[in-house]
């Protein structure tokens, strides 16, 4: 298991800290903190995943963050982080990643209510 934590003081860049891991990577949990809810984070997060061969779940949490659950081809996955960081960068504080084992899902992303 391993944590990358991207902040937005000028030293978060979420490519590079992904890079720094284990490429290896099939699932991770995502923690995004900042102004994450009510801005459409999770809808875009699975607007981004379109053509991405990604898995899993995006949810609200009751602390203000969002959690997302993703698997899929380390390439894919990493993909789908640097989309969300792209496009929501401007609302993102903090990212943290964990490595989990791979549960094997299909379906695509889903937003859990």
């Amino acid at each position: 298991m391993f944590n990358c934590v991207g902040m937005r003081d000028g030293t978060r860049t979420l490519i590079r800290d992904w890079n720094a891991c284990d490429l290896m990577i099939k699932r991770c949990i995502v923690h995004y903190r900042g102004r994450v809810q009510g801005v459409g984070f999770r809808f875009t997060a699975v607007r981004q995943s379109k053509g991405l061969s990604v898995h899993g779940y995006v949810k609200n949490e009751s602390d203000g963050s969002v959690l997302m659950d993703v698997e899929g081809g380390t390439a894919d996955v990493a993909e789908l982080l640097r989309r969300i960081e792209m496009e929501m960068s401007g609302n993102i504080d903090s990212i943290n990643l964990d490595e989990r084992q791979p549960q094997n899902r299909d379906g695509g992303l889903v937003i859990r209510y």
